[in-house]
């Protein structure tokens, strides 16, 4: 005996926008869900500094204990890992969500992979970076690795913050 079943697709979202598989997003009713979005280059060459920024869009309140993370190929990027693996994370909080940025100095081969941002109340985003060859020698620098990053690092980080918080108030208004 054969049983009719109806499958009802509410909403599909791209796993992102290069690629054509599709996942289901369920939702109540009246249930407001948060998603991860990452802004940032999916290429850099060996040696470039990589950029990458997690936006997490809210209208409710977000507990204060609530934190984004990063992952690389699946592992945990710690935030006070950033000596030894070149990696610096931060994290800022908005009437409207919270940004974290993830900055790379001096990208490697290995840094190459999924990075994916996510958020306890939130669908995750993830992203795939490539690390292609320097097409230039790679110039030596006269600062210590080890070193925290400075001033520049905020002021970059703050401005390109604005830029996506500006890009997606301004999507939501459309």
């Amino acid at each position: 005996m054969g049983r009719n079943i109806t499958l009802q697709v509410i909403e599909a979202q791209p796993l992102q926008a290069d690629s054509e598989d599709f996942r289901p997003r369920p939702r109540t009713s009246g249930e407001e869900v948060a998603r991860a979005i990452i802004k940032g280059s999916r290429e850099a060459n060996v040696g470039q500094d990589l950029n990458l920024t997690c936006y997490v869009a809210s209208s409710f309140p977000t507990p204060t204990n609530n934190i984004i993370r990063w992952y690389h190929n699946e592992s945990h990027l710690k935030y006070d890992a950033s000596v030894i693996s070149g990696h610096q994370i931060e994290i800022f909080q908005s009437p409207n969500g919270m940004f974290s940025r993830l900055f790379i100095r001096s990208a490697q081969p290995f840094h190459a992979g999924k990075y994916t941002c996510s958020q306890n109340a939130a669908e995750s985003s993830t992203i795939f970076v490539q690390i292609l060859p320097s097409k230039h020698p790679v110039a030596m620098s006269r600062t210590n690795s080890a070193e925290p990053l400075g001033p520049s690092f905020r002021l970059t980080t703050l401005c390109s913050t604005a830029l996506l918080f500006l890009t997606v108030i301004n999507s939501r208004r459309k």
